[in-house]
């Protein structure tokens, strides 16, 4: 090998070794100039190596670059999910009250809360309450909640609902549904010894999603 020739690859070899290794690079030229009758086996040696690094390195690059564009899509894909989902109807706050005996401060009955969780209006969602055998206890077609916000129901009467289903047409013309079981009932308020004339027991419900044996309720 000529010395210009050496100097050369020795140059290309010390200019990627400072791209990939840094200070390492140096310490390889200073070898070589110290021990030249090894230098030209050095250096093919360190180009086989770097040109292998560079070689791993463009891969890495390279799988970078599609692992980006993956993820760049999965966000896009997810995106586009979230926003063609329906955000639901859900319900809150089922209370029963009743009259002391002897009282008539309290009209019998129960309070719901129904929330819309999406941006859309609701302009028309119609509530059924049924009973554990499926009759209609109590049905309303005209509610109306706006976006993100809450609308109350009340429902008169002593019977207990066992299922509420919740219909509505959104904005878009689509059709969503909620159902909901009663569980059971907890007493959290009895005034009536203390305030016999104007006291009342009220009872809080616990509310799940509707068993699948009725879903046929709502639909």
């Amino acid at each position: 090998m000529s010395e210009r020739s050496f100097w050369s690859r020795s140059y290309k070899v010390i200019e990627k070794g400072a791209n990939i290794f840094g200070f390492l690079s140096a310490l390889i030229w200073i070898w070589a100039l110290v021990f030249p009758g090894k230098a030209v086996s050095v250096l093919e040696s360190y180009e086989a190596r770097f040109s292998g690094v560079e070689q791993s390195i463009a891969q890495v690059e390279d799988n970078t670059n599609a692992l980006l564009r993956q993820t760049d899509g999965i966000k896009d894909d997810t995106a586009a999910l979230v926003a063609a989902l329906p955000s639901g109807i859900s319900m809150s706050g089922l209370v029963q009250n009743q009259n002391c005996p002897g009282s008539n401060s309290v009209t019998d009955g129960f309070s719901l809360w129904l929330n819309n969780e999406g941006r859309q209006v609701i302009p028309q969602l119609t509530l059924t309450a049924f009973t554990e055998r499926g009759t209609v206890l109590y049905q309303d077609t005209q509610l109306f909640i706006n976006a993100e916000d809450t609308t109350a129901v009340d429902i008169p009467g002593t019977v207990r609902p066992v299922h509420i289903c919740l219909n509505a047409i959104d904005a878009q013309g689509q059709d969503r549904m909620s159902g909901f079981t009663i569980m059971r009932w907890r007493k959290t308020h009895d005034s009536c010894v203390a305030n016999g004339r104007y006291g009342y027991v009220s009872h809080d419900g616990n509310a799940l999603p509707i068993a699948e044996a009725a879903t046929a309720l709502c639909q």
